[in-house]
Parts: C-alpha cells; sequence; structure tokens
C-alpha cells in the first residue's frame, strides 16, 4: 500500500495549507448569504468538520485513480478536545470509508486563534421554521425546490449552494433570480459556499470526486445549524438516489452520496459529532425525474424559461463553440427523458441531441440494457435487483429501522419507481429512434 503523510503548515478558520510533491497546496473556503461573510454561529466542530472532508476531497483528487493508499494527515483543529474521542475518530472513519478505498489516520492538535475577528458579521436572522435544502443549480435542485414551496408558499427558505467553481454559482444565482421574480412574495434566501483549491494541476489524476458529495452534504449540514433547522433537504429523484449500477460497471464508479443508506451514516455522525439530531431528508426518494418535473406544467412555469436555466450534464466535452449541456452523458439522458415524459417541449440547448457515434450512444445504450435487465427481474420481484445492488437493501433495511417503513411497502414504493422509469425510458428511447429516423 502506498504512504503519504500530509501536514496543514497554515491553517486559519477557513483556510489549509500544505505540501504535497514538493508544492504548495491550499484548501479556502468562504461561505456566507450572497456575500462571502462569515456569521457569528460558534460552530467550531462543524467547522472542524467542513475543513476535514474539504482537506481530503482535496487530497483525493491528487491521488491517482485506482491506487490505493495510506494516509496520515496532521491538522490543527478548533475544537480538540471532541476530536480526542476515540469513538468519534471510529465513526469519521467509517463514513469516509463510504467515500473512497484509501485509508485515513488523523493526527488533530489545537489551533491557536490568531484573532477575535474571526467571526465577523451576522448575515440574517431567520426564523425557527426556514427550511434548509441543497442548491446545485440542477434540475432536481429545482424541481425539488419547486415542489416544496408550492406546497407551502408561506415559509421561510434556504438553499444552500456550493461549488468550486464560480461559474457554478453563476447558474444558482441565476435559477434564485429567476423565483424571485416568478413569487415575488417568497422568502427565500440564497446560502453559498465557495472552495477555492490553488497550487493544484490543472488537470487533476483522479476525475471521479465522490469525496465532493460528502463535503456537500457535511456544507450542507453546517448551513442547517447555522439556521438553526434540525433537517436538511436533499432533492433528489429516486433513480438518481439509489444509482444503481449498470451491469458490470464498478461501485467505485458511482456516486452514493443522495442513498438513504449513506445520508444515514453522515446525519447520524454529524449529530453524535454536535450533541444534538440532525437529519438529511429527500422527500422524492420514489419519485422519477418525470414525476418531479410535473411542477413545470404549471402556467406560471410553464410559460418561463426557468426550466432551460438549470444544468444537468456531468460531461466532460466542454466546447467553446458548443452549448454547456451535451445531450448525451447519463445526467443528460435522464434530464431529457424527465422533461419529455411531461409533454412539454425540451428548449434545452445540448451539444450532441443526436448520437452519432459508439461514444455519444454509450449511456443510452447502457440504460437500455439496464431497463431490459428490470423487466425481467420486476417478472420475480424486486428481490433480484437487491441481489444485483446489495447497497439497495442497506437502504431498505435503515428505512425499515428508523423511519418505520414496512420491507413490504418499501418493496411495493421501490418496484413502482422502477416501473415508472422503465415506461419514461421507453418513451424516450422512441423519441430518439424517431428523430435518428428524421435526420436519416
Amino acid at each position: 500500500m502506498n504512504q503519504l503523510d500530509i501536514k496543514v503548515t497554515v491553517n486559519s478558520a477557513n483556510s489549509l495549507q500544505f505540501q504535497y510533491k514538493g508544492n504548495t497546496l491550499s484548501f479556502r473556503r468562504m461561505d456566507g448569504i450572497e456575500k462571502f461573510r462569515r456569521s457569528t454561529f460558534s460552530c467550531d466542530l462543524s467547522l472542524d468538520l467542513c475543513n476535514i472532508i474539504g482537506l481530503i476531497s482535496t487530497i483525493e483528487r491528487l491521488i491517482p485513480r485506482r491506487e490505493i493508499y495510506k494516509i496520515h494527515i496532521s491538522l490543527p483543529i478548533l475544537s480538540l478536545e471532541r476530536w480526542q474521542d476515540s469513538e468519534i475518530i471510529d465513526e469519521l472513519k467509517i463514513m469516509i470509508s463510504q467515500f473512497t478505498i484509501n485509508d485515513y489516520i488523523f493526527d488533530f492538535y489545537s489551533f491557536v486563534k490568531s484573532s477575535a475577528k474571526m467571526r465577523d458579521q451576522i448575515v440574517m436572522e431567520l426564523g425557527d421554521e426556514a427550511e434548509v435544502s441543497l442548491w446545485s443549480g440542477g434540475l432536481d435542485s429545482l424541481s425539488g425546490f419547486l415542489n416544496r414551496y408550492l406546497e407551502n408558499p408561506n415559509k421561510e427558505y434556504v438553499l444552500v449552494g456550493f461549488g468550486f467553481q464560480r461559474c457554478a454559482f453563476g447558474k444558482q444565482r441565476n435559477l434564485h433570480e429567476k423565483i424571485n421574480k416568478l413569487f415575488p412574495n417568497a422568502k427565500i434566501e440564497r446560502y453559498r459556499v465557495f472552495h477555492d483549491i490553488a497550487g493544484a494541476p490543472k488537470k487533476y489524476p483522479n476525475p471521479s470526486f465522490r469525496m465532493r458529495g460528502l463535503l456537500f452534504l457535511v456544507e450542507g449540514l453546517y448551513a442547517s445549524k447555522l439556521f438553526c433547522s434540525d433537517t436538511l433537504y436533499l432533492h433528489e429523484n429516486g433513480i438518481g438516489a439509489f444509482n444503481i449500477p449498470f451491469p458490470g460497471s464498478g461501485h467505485w464508479d458511482r456516486s452514493l452520496t443522495a442513498s438513504p443508506a449513506i445520508l444515514s451514516i453522515v446525519s447520524k455522525f454529524y449529530s453524535k459529532l454536535i450533541g444534538s439530531e440532525r437529519r438529511i431528508i429527500n422527500p422524492f426518494l420514489f419519485f422519477t425525474k418525470g414525476e418531479m418535473c410535473e411542477v413545470f406544467i404549471l402556467n406560471i412555469l410553464k410559460f418561463s424559461n426557468i426550466l432551460e436555466l438549470s444544468s444537468s450534464c456531468d460531461s466532460n466535452h466542454r466546447q467553446k463553440d458548443k452549448p454547456g449541456q451535451c445531450g448525451y452523458c447519463s445526467s443528460c439522458l435522464l434530464r431529457r427523458q424527465g422533461i419529455l415524459s411531461t409533454g412539454l417541449e425540451d428548449t434545452t440547448r445540448y451539444s450532441y441531441p443526436h448520437f452519432n457515434d459508439v461514444k455519444r450512444m454509450k449511456h443510452f445504450t447502457q440504460f437500455t440494457n439496464q431497463a431490459e435487465l428490470w423487466k425481467g427481474f420486476l417478472l420475480v420481484g424486486v428481490d433480484q435487483i437487491y441481489q444485483q445492488d446489495p447497497i439497495i437493501y442497506e437502504s431498505k433495511k435503515y428505512m425499515m429501522k428508523e423511519l418505520n417503513i414496512s420491507g413490504e411497502e418499501f418493496d411495493q414504493k421501490f418496484s413502482k419507481l422502477i416501473q415508472s422509469q422503465i415506461c419514461e425510458w421507453d418513451r424516450f428511447v422512441r423519441f430518439i429512434g424517431n428523430s435518428q429516423t428524421q435526420i436519416a
């Protein structure tokens, strides 16, 4: 096993600096309502956790994919006493192990606060009933929030945006501004967390940023604590949340950020760390993307351009003369499937709306093969899918134990989710087939 020692040489409440292969790298976080300002809430433990996971997220980008490392981290933190608890460290490692194959060893020591101005301004005061949700600028994030808002328009909401690139905040800001124009009486604030990595190579050795999902969750939990909410909402369709792997794909090729079992592990650890119960809830776990997108059928949304302002693409195809969304990656395909199922016209500009080569057929073919596989599984019961993917079965056990859902109820809801996904996908396949025929 490869060995790696990381010692943080400079640390402030929001900045970490360390040496890696002779280069100086830094991880810096900035947060606040619209402006990069800190709040006056005392959340040292939460800030420690964000810095720990932020540092690990940076390291994971630098390590070549599929190489296994034992990594020793020496890090100054704000609340040393709590982090000296062996149970906390053990559970921290368990949580991290859900997102990486690397083994982390920690050496924490006390951080000396250099200035009383480390916390400077209160940025906002909200009522006790504010609903805090993650805000990515994606279609699920948008449709999920709109569904929640329209159910209770008198509630106060906080949208927690997160990113490593400022362009992501531009998309999140544009969507927020559009919502405020459509619903001028809404009480919605946008809280953003910007992560900056300086000194890193332009192209990372590890393009799979799985740890970023954990960082997103702990930053969201930190924000929910700032705004005195015991619940963080994550809006993700069921197919994306369970993220059933394609046949033959590897475990570490999939994101598990929204898996119910993972959300339970993360929220339980955070609750134990701060000594107060916190939850992460996905209200749309058994919804397809199309079912979430039905909210756009409402006239006030149908005749706006808000849907096309959202972004879904996870491809690396980016070209200056092409639209930002490729149209053929798995995220774009689910987006197109979801919009089509509502009967609305998809006005999103895609770089490659048609599949004219093997590369751009890859995910389309995988989804089609998976749908055919599921059809066979459903004939004999969803247990076949659980056998294919034990992580879903772990989510079932979690929901039975902690949410008081019977096994039969879970099976029924999961079966309906899969059946609905198959129907939506079959419709999309016919649409693509007709489009390709017309082009030919």
